[in-house]
């Protein structure tokens, strides 16, 4: 962009914004480009971010997967992987997080200089400090892991990120049809984050969204957190990949192929999340965002899906409200990467703030 665009996006003057610019070129974070030929007057320099300046590395922690990405300050993915990694309290599997850290960082040619940090997610609750989990009952391991443990061979600061609040925190960075609205996340588990005001919303004890616990039949079936009946065990992707052996995919083939049982269990599925995201709704009258794995197959079903939606709603008679996902690949760890680069870009100081908007 030229200085007068950039003057014209931001609604601030000329003066203010090539101040602005001098300096930001001088700390490395934008980089200048060819003139722009102009049919009159003088030719205008072009502006770009320098998103290489800086990265952050998010790897999302699962029962049986460990993805990680590099994300640069312009939020693109410029590496990552993923591998079936069965989770385990044990240094073989530490040192396996270590070598797929250094293995994205080695393939995003960053230097150690230029790494932020690396978010560690988790399926878990975590402390207000991001060094602990106290709840890890998806692992279904004893409640407290701290952040040193599983950081053992990885030489850049870490913290841990709820897996649900970073999904969100992707979201909202790449999705501007929506504002405050309430991030279902449907995977293996469901969880929800209230994103309101432009950040997600914790709760007084960093539990906010646990959607997948509220009691959704009575005596109903077992889950892991140790009561029956809750949502969790009838509205994760595990409900419907259980006849395809786990096998979400292969699942929703069935689907498309109208087999009788892959139909009869959408169904019941489809009654089931109508009701969660009916809850949802009552609760903060915000737009629900469907995202997870089942986010990466919603799209033809939303019809459908909003259809038994309004059939819950007492006060709507359009369900327009209920979104898929637009950010659909390993949001989690892009989330918890994200986090990082807002952070570093809130410290950016320059010697004119950009005090004044021009009328």
């Amino acid at each position: 962009m030229s200085t007068s665009e950039i003057a014209a996006e931001l609604q601030l003057s000329l003066p203010t914004v090539a101040k602005n610019l001098s300096v930001l070129e001088k700390q490395n974070l934008v980089l200048s480009s060819d003139v722009r030929k102009n049919t009159g007057g003088r030719n205008s320099k072009l502006y770009n971010a320098d998103g290489s300046v800086h990265v952050a590395v998010g790897v999302n922690i699962t029962g049986h997967h460990i993805s990680a990405v590099v994300i640069n300050l312009q939020g693109h993915v410029v590496s990552q992987f993923r591998q079936r990694q069965v989770f385990a309290r044990s240094d073989a599997y530490y040192r396996k997080i270590g070598e797929i850290v250094a293995k994205v960082v080695r393939e995003s040619e960053a230097l150690d200089d230029q790494i932020l940090g690396v978010a560690l997610v988790m399926p878990s609750l975590i402390s207000q400090d991001r060094q602990h989990t106290y709840y890890n009952g998806v692992l279904g391991e004893e409640p407290v892991i701290s952040c040193s443990e599983l950081s053992a061979y990885i030489p850049y600061p870490t913290r841990f990120c709820h897996d649900g609040k970073a999904a969100a925190y992707a979201e909202s960075w790449f999705n501007h049809d929506v504002t405050d609205f309430f991030y279902l996340m449907i995977s293996d588990s469901i969880i929800g984050t209230p994103f309101l005001g432009g950040s997600p919303y914790d709760g007084l004890n960093q539990r906010s969204g646990e959607i997948g616990h509220i009691r959704m039949v009575r005596n109903g079936r077992r889950c892991y957190c140790g009561k029956r009946g809750c949502m969790e065990t009838y509205c994760s992707t595990k409900a419907l990949s259980d006849i395809t052996d786990g096998n979400l995919a292969a699942y929703f083939d069935l689907l498309e192929k109208k087999d009788p049982q892959a139909l009869e269990r959408w169904d019941e599925y489809l009654r089931n999340i109508s009701v969660a995201i009916n809850a949802a709704r009552m609760l903060f009258d915000c737009s629900i965002v469907i995202g997870g794995y089942l986010g990466q197959y919603m799209d033809p079903y939303m019809d459908q899906l909003r259809e038994l939606v309004l059939a819950e709603d007492p006060f709507c008679d359009d369900a327009g409200y209920i979104s898929v996902c637009k950010y659909k690949t390993e949001a989690s760890a892009s989330g918890g990467a994200l986090m990082y680069l807002d952070e570093f870009v809130q410290t950016i100081s320059t010697d004119e703030a950009f005090p004044e908007r021009s009328d």
